[in-house]
C-alpha cells in the first residue's frame, strides 16, 4: 500500500471511528476494492470482489456498507 493508500484508509477508519462504526476486516476489505476500482462500481461488484476473501460476508453486508 502507498502512501497515499495508506493516508486515505487512515483517514477511512477515522471517520468510522467519528461515527461510531464498527472497524471490520470485512468493512476495510469493501473499502479498499472500492479504492481499487477504476469505475464506479456497483454493490454487485464489490460483493463479487470481496467474496474470495470473505466467504460468509452477505450481499446485504456489503449493500449497507
Amino acid at each position: 500500500m502507498d502512501k497515499v493508500s495508506s493516508v486515505g484508509q487512515q483517514r477511512f477508519l477515522d471517520l468510522c471511528r467519528h461515527h461510531h462504526l464498527k472497524i471490520t476486516p470485512q468493512r476495510i476489505a469493501i473499502y479498499q476494492r472500492l479504492m481499487e476500482a477504476e469505475h464506479h462500481p456497483s454493490a454487485e461488484d464489490v460483493y463479487e470482489a470481496v467474496l474470495p476473501d470473505y466467504p460468509n460476508i452477505s450481499f446485504d453486508t456489503v449493500y449497507r456498507t
